[in-house]
């Protein structure tokens, strides 16, 4: 069902949704989630359907990206993932760290750098060596890693254990996924230092591009591990005055597999090591964070869990509120119309959009850029093409 209503966009705003630049600036490239969607988008989607003050919403947020960008537009920020470990990238990436949080950081390493010998064994990982989660990495690689999270408890500060853990996330995905040879223990220490560097740029940037908005209300973002379905707004209305105005997020693709919660090494190996490194327990295969298995015959789990969520984020949503988002489809011709359905059901109206030199009756698709995705339930996917969907709740 396609409302009468029509929003009038600027080519600025196509150029963002096509945008295929790489994700840089701010907090972004903490941690390279595999299914991350463009700034450029986020912040154009932004920019568009809300103003500085109000409160936007990810109920699906991945690493963070909505979140990161609202911070920087002066929007308050919500955020909802079952995996633990987004929730742990996006908490990082918007926990604001000062010159001396990260001045402290370096210290720590420089003070420990001595004590990373691998001969040195350490038996506080055995638990994590159990439940497979060490699995597939090379020993060198485990063993050093084991060290450097051996010594964080000598690190003051939750934040800046959490930020070295990203860090450490990030030089092990660096180390370790879709690769089939290794960085030698030198150039892992190495790339580690260069990435907290880069952390510490990221959120300078961050907190220069925030602070602007100091004088009426600096933005809040607040994280929740928990599904769309299940969030719940009783958590968060202390904290905002108003009800969310927009939804910026980009859900699981129906019948589109992607390792949320896996490296693969040597191929198709996989390795739970990323909750290893994060401190958090998975326990979750991969349907559970793509609402489906890779191997289902059938989509009628997704499209359920697809309308509960949006059903509740409906309730949660001021009566102007709209929602933008991202997907893509295994079989477009069999799973688009569902998930328009769907939406509709949830109780939100499709708008159509009208941008300068296109035809309205269009809906604005995008090229993915490359992104570890795998059809799961057909052979040849149309997961290469993402839809922009615009809609309001009816």
């Amino acid at each position: 069902m396609i409302s009468s209503n029509t929003l009038n966009l600027g080519i600025d705003f196509a150029d963002a949704v096509n945008s295929k630049s790489r994700t840089v600036g701010f907090t972004h490239q903490y941690y390279t989630y595999p299914a991350r969607f463009s700034p450029q988008f986020v912040r154009a989607a932004i920019e568009s359907f809300s103003s500085r003050g109000d409160v936007v919403i990810d109920p699906f947020m991945g690493s963070g990206t909505t979140l990161v960008e609202a911070m920087a537009l002066g929007r308050h920020a919500i955020g909802s993932d079952i995996n633990p470990l987004a929730c742990l990238v996006a908490e990082t990436k918007t926990s604001l760290l000062n010159e001396h949080d990260f001045e402290a950081i370096m210290q720590w390493y420089e003070q420990i750098l001595p004590s990373l010998n691998l001969r040195n064994r350490s038996n506080s990982h055995t638990y994590w060596a159990e439940l497979g989660y060490q699995k597939h990495v090379p020993w060198n690689i485990r063993r050093l890693i084991e060290l450097l999270l051996d010594t964080l408890s000598s690190l003051d500060g939750i934040d800046r254990q959490r930020l070295v853990r990203c860090a450490l996330l990030q030089t092990g995905k660096w180390s370790l996924d879709c690769k089939t040879s290794f960085p030698s223990v030198a150039e892992f220490k190495a790339k580690f230092a260069s990435t907290l560097s880069d952390f510490k740029q990221g959120m300078n940037q961050l907190t220069y591009a925030a602070s602007q908005y100091s004088d009426t209300h600096f933005p809040k973002v607040m994280t929740f591990n928990s599904s769309a379905e299940k969030l719940n707004d009783c958590e968060w209305k202390n904290s905002f005055s108003v009800r969310p105005k927009l939804v910026v997020t980009s859900p699981p693709y129906p019948g589109v597999h992607v390792l949320y919660h896996r490296w693969q090494i040597n191929g198709r190996k996989e390795t739970a090591a990323p909750f290893w490194i994060a401190g958090k327990l998975d326990g979750m295969g991969a349907s559970y964070y793509t609402m489906g298995s890779r191997h289902a015959k059938d989509d009628a789990r997704y499209f359920f869990d697809i309308q509960s969520s949006f059903s509740n984020v409906h309730r949660l949503l001021a009566d102007e509120a709209h929602v933008v988002q991202l997907v893509a489809f295994s079989n477009i011709g069999e799973q688009f119309p569902k998930y328009l359905a769907a939406m509709n059901r949830a109780g939100f109206d499709e708008v159509t959009i009208a941008i300068e030199g296109r035809d309205s009756r269009e809906r604005l698709w995008r090229q993915v850029p490359t992104r570890q995705w795998y059809a799961s339930m057909r052979g040849e996917t149309s997961s290469s093409q993402e839809v922009l969907l615009i809609h309001r709740k009816a």
